[in-house]
C-alpha cells in the first residue's frame, strides 16, 4: 500500500466564543472571506434586513457545508475540485417577483454541519488513517474524535446544540441578525426529523424565555419549516417503499409482483413493530434522548425488520435508491465539493483545523443504533406549527426512492391541524418555473404546501435548480407556490385534480459513469476499484480518467 499524509495547516486569525447556554459548545470563526468568486453566504441584496434561513442536511451524519457548494448555495464546484462558478439559482440570490409588487430583502443562509463531528464540526482532534480503497493508497488525516459517545445519537439530543448555536449567532453576530430574529429551517432527507425536531425545541425554549425561566436568551421567531425529500414518519415511509418500487410514474418496475405482494405482507408486521416503538418511546423517552434501553430495543427491532423485509426490496434492482432513473454506481449528485473542501488553500482560508469528511459514519451509526428513524411525533410537530401560524413547505423530487414523493404526499395529508380538511380538498396546480416550463405540481392550502417536482431525485436543488429556487423563493415571503402571484395565502387554495399520479415521466438516459476517488463506494465500478487497488488506474483531480493495460494507456 502507498502511504501519505494530508494535514491542514495551523489555523490563523481565529476567534473563538463560548456558548452561553451549551456547556462545551464553542464557535470558532475567521472574518468573512469570499471563496466563491464574489459570492458570500449572506444575502446578495441586504444582509442586515434579510431574513435568516438555516439548512440541515440529513444522513444522518452528512455535511450541510457540501450542499452550499453543490446544491443551492452561492457557488458550484467545478470538476477539477479546485474552482467555482456562481450558482444562478442560489437560494440567497435576489428575488425578482412575479407579482411585480412585492419587494423582498433576501436572504442570509447558514449551512450547519451537525451533529458534532459532521463535516467541519469537531470535538477533540485526532490523526487517523483514511483508506480510499481496500489494500491500496491511504492517508493519515485529521478528524474529529470519532467517538460515538461524543456526538448526538438522536434528534432530541441534536436540537439543543442547534439552538445554542443560533443563540450565539443572534447575540454575538449582530451584523448578520435578521429582522425580528425571524428564522426559517430547511432540511433535506433525514432532515424530516432534524428540521421539525430543532423547530420544536426552539419553540419550547421560547416558552421558557417568555416565562422568565431562561435568562439572557433571545426569542427566535419561527417562520417556516421546509422539508426536501424527508422521511417524516417511518410507518408512512415504509408503506410507500413497495408502491414506489412497483408502481411509480416512470413505468419502472424494480420488483416483481410476487416481491411486491411479499413486501406488503411483511409491512403488516413492520407497522405493528413501529407502532410499538413509537408507543414505548412516547411513554418512556418522550424527549427522544435515546437513553432508555427498552425503547431502544423496541425501535431497533422495528427498523431492523422493516429495512430487511420491506425497504430493501429495491436493492436488487440495479438502480440507485436515491434516483430510480439511474443505475449504480451513480455519479450524481457530483461530490466535487469534497475535494474542494480538502484543498489546502481552501482550508487555510476557512481556518479549519481538520480535514473535510462528507459522511461521518460514526455519527450515522450512533443515530441508527438507537433507531431514531422509527420514532414518531414529527407529524404532530408539523401540525402544531401550522396551528401557530408557522408555514410548512414539503418539496419532493419524484425519482427518489429513499425519501419518495408518495410518502411525502401521504405525510402531508396525515398532518393534523386546523388546515387539514381544506388542504385535503385542494387540488394539484402546476408549478410555473418559467414562461416555457412547469416544473411540477403543488397542493396548497394556506401555510401548508406539498410539491412534487418532476424529474428530480433525492436532492431537488441539484436536479431541478430553477424549480427548487422558485418554490423556496415563493415560500419565504409567503406567496403561493404555484405562481408567486397570490400575495395573501391565508385562505388560498390550489385547484385541480385530487391526485398527481396522472402526470407520468420518461426514464432518463443513464449518465456516464465517473469514478470519484473520494466517493469510491458510490461512484466507482468494480473494474475501477480493481484498477485503483492494483494501481493501474489513471487519476486526475480525484477522477479516474483511464487505466494502464500492460504498456497501453487507455483513456475513458
Amino acid at each position: 500500500p502507498r502511504f501519505g499524509s494530508i494535514f491542514p495547516s495551523t489555523p490563523e486569525g481565529i476567534t473563538t466564543i463560548d456558548s452561553r447556554f451549551g456547556e462545551n459548545i464553542t464557535i470558532s470563526y475567521k472574518e468573512a472571506i469570499q471563496l466563491c468568486l464574489r459570492a458570500a453566504p449572506q444575502s446578495r441584496v441586504d444582509p442586515k434586513n434579510a431574513p435568516l434561513a438555516i439548512w440541515l442536511n440529513g444522513g444522518p451524519g452528512a455535511s450541510s457545508t457540501a450542499q452550499a457548494l453543490g446544491e443551492n448555495g452561492p457557488c458550484i464546484v467545478g470538476d477539477d475540485s479546485n474552482s467555482t462558478t456562481l450558482n444562478p439559482w442560489s437560494w440567497n440570490n435576489e428575488q425578482i417577483f412575479e407579482s411585480c409588487t412585492l419587494k423582498v430583502d433576501f436572504l442570509t443562509g447558514l449551512y450547519i454541519d451537525q451533529p458534532v463531528q459532521v463535516g467541519f464540526s469537531n470535538d477533540t482532534l485526532a490523526n487517523a488513517p483514511l483508506m480510499l480503497y481496500q489494500n491500496s493508497t491511504f492517508f493519515v488525516e485529521t478528524f474529529p474524535s470519532l467517538n460515538s459517545n461524543a456526538t448526538a445519537n438522536s434528534t432530541g439530543n441534536a436540537a439543543p446544540a442547534i439552538w445554542s448555536f443560533l443563540q450565539a449567532w443572534l447575540l454575538d453576530f449582530p451584523m448578520y441578525n435578521s429582522r425580528r430574529n425571524e428564522l426559517s429551517i430547511w432540511a433535506e432527507s433525514y432532515g424530516g426529523h432534524w428540521g421539525p425536531g430543532a423547530a420544536s425545541y426552539i419553540e419550547q425554549q421560547n416558552n421558557k424565555i417568555s416565562a422568565d425561566e431562561l435568562e439572557g436568551a433571545a426569542v427566535i421567531t419561527l417562520d417556516t419549516v421546509g422539508i426536501i425529500n424527508g422521511g417524516i414518519d417511518f410507518n408512512i415511509t415504509a408503506a410507500s417503499y413497495p408502491d414506489m418500487a412497483y408502481n411509480n410514474t416512470y413505468g419502472f418496475q424494480a420488483i416483481t409482483e410476487a416481491e411486491y405482494q411479499s413486501a406488503m405482507t411483511n409491512f403488516t408486521t413492520c407497522t405493528a413493530l413501529v407502532d410499538e416503538c413509537q408507543k414505548t418511546s412516547a411513554m418512556y423517552d418522550p424527549q427522544n434522548y435515546g437513553n432508555n434501553a427498552s425503547v431502544n430495543t423496541a425501535c431497533s427491532t422495528a427498523y431492523g425488520y422493516c429495512a430487511l423485509y420491506v425497504e430493501y426490496v429495491f436493492l436488487n434492482s440495479g438502480h440507485d435508491s436515491f434516483d430510480i432513473g439511474h443505475t449504480t454506481p451513480d455519479p450524481t449528485p457530483t461530490k466535487y465539493e469534497i475535494g474542494f473542501l480538502n484543498q489546502p488553500w481552501v482550508q487555510q482560508a476557512l481556518g479549519v483545523p481538520l480535514n473535510f469528511t462528507y459522511q461521518n459514519m460514526v455519527v450515522y451509526n450512533a443515530v441508527m443504533a438507537e433507531s431514531d428513524i422509527t420514532r414518531g411525533g414529527f407529524l404532530d410537530m408539523l401540525g402544531a406549527f401550522l396551528d401557530r401560524g408557522v408555514q410548512v413547505v414539503l418539496m419532493y423530487g419524484d425519482r427518489d426512492y429513499i425519501g419518495n414523493w408518495i410518502a411525502g404526499e401521504r405525510s402531508s395529508l396525515a398532518i393534523n391541524s386546523s388546515l387539514s380538511s381544506n388542504f385535503a380538498e385542494a387540488g394539484y396546480a402546476n408549478i410555473s418555473t418559467n414562461a416555457t416550463y412547469d416544473g411540477g405540481v403543488v397542493r396548497q392550502y394556506g401555510n401548508l404546501s406539498f410539491s412534487r417536482v418532476f424529474d428530480a431525485a433525492h436532492g431537488v436543488p441539484y436536479y431541478q435548480p430553477e424549480t427548487a429556487y422558485r418554490i423556496f423563493n415563493r415560500a419565504m415571503p409567503h406567496v403561493d407556490i404555484a405562481t408567486g402571484r397570490h400575495l395573501d395565502i391565508g385562505n388560498y387554495s390550489t385547484s385541480g385534480p385530487s391526485s398527481s399520479f396522472q402526470y407520468k415521466n420518461i426514464m432518463p438516459e443513464d449518465p456516464k459513469k465517473v469514478c470519484y476517488t473520494l466517493m469510491v463506494l458510490t461512484t466507482c465500478t468494480a473494474a475501477d476499484i480493481q484498477r485503483l487497488a492494483s494501481e493501474t488506474a489513471i487519476v486526475k483531480d480525484f477522477v479516474v480518467v483511464g487505466y494502464l493495460d500492460g504498456n497501453v494507456t487507455i483513456y475513458y
